[in-house]
């Protein structure tokens, strides 16, 4: 178990396995990139708002079986206290709640453990088509 700062000097114990699904994970799929856009910088002010979050949100195009890329929003991570998953529900519900392979989860679980090695926050932009 390591140890990971937060705004303010806390610390946190972070409880993740290698390979494992997040204890926590929502998603939604999005009409269209700028809707994914708004409901993603809405949750990323919700979670960095928080000092007892330890969750990691992510905007991204998905192409499930055969289809046109479509924008997501997922939000990863441990599971957050009620009022915050009530709020990040609400906010993702301008989209389509779905679920994703579990390939795609632990793909974010693991991007989100290589991440937090460089800080309490950190982001990361890639052009469309980059692969995790």
């Amino acid at each position: 178990m390591t140890e990971h700062d937060r705004p303010g000097g806390e610390y946190y114990p972070r409880r993740e396995r290698p390979r494992a699904l997040p204890a926590y994970h929502q998603v939604a799929r999005f009409s269209s990139e700028e809707a994914a856009g708004i409901a993603f910088q809405q949750v990323r002010q919700q979670i960095f708002a928080r000092e007892d979050a330890d969750l990691s949100v992510f905007r991204f195009q998905f192409r499930p079986a055969e289809t046109p890329l479509v924008s997501h929003v997922a939000v990863v991570g441990q599971t957050p206290p009620d009022d915050l998953a009530a709020q990040l529900q609400q906010l993702l519900a301008a989209g389509e709640a779905v679920e994703l392979p579990e390939d795609v989860l632990r793909a974010f679980a693991q991007r989100r453990r290589q991440m937090s090695r460089h800080g309490h926050w950190s982001e990361g932009h890639y052009r469309p088509g980059k692969r995790l």
